[in-house]
């Protein structure tokens, strides 16, 4: 072999080299550059979890507070529902009376009528 194939194939390995060496600090550069990021993202993400645990607390407390305003507002509607009726069975009973009342009164009037159409010394 001739001596400028020996120096064109010495060329051709030390760019082979010199290429995969570049390939090499290049792909190490970019895992440092996203283990870097990734640690920010952990960073920021834990500086996150205090504010986070005091709004799912505070989620928590408010669900809790809900549960009781329905168990309140459902009892209240029970009450109301049970004493509906009563008032429902109070005004059954009151305008019942206030019937018997109107026919008393009715036979009552009729009895006076009756009462000055037999007495003589009424006035017609």
């Amino acid at each position: 072999m001739e001596d400028w194939m020996w120096w064109l194939v010495a060329a051709v390995v030390l760019v082979v080299v010199a290429a995969a060496i570049a390939m090499t600090i290049a792909r190490r550069k970019k895992l440092d550059a996203h283990r870097t990021e990734a640690g920010q993202l952990r960073e920021r993400a834990g500086a996150g979890e205090p504010t986070i645990g005091q709004e799912e607390a505070s989620a928590s407390e408010t669900r809790s507070q809900a549960v009781q305003a329905r168990k309140e507002a459902d009892e209240a509607q029970a009450d109301a529902d049970r004493a509906g009726g009563r008032a429902q069975a109070m005004e059954d009973r009151a305008e019942q009376a206030t019937g018997r009342a109107r026919a008393d009164r009715d036979r009552q009037t009729e009895d006076y009528l009756q009462a000055d159409e037999v007495d003589p010394d009424s006035k017609r």
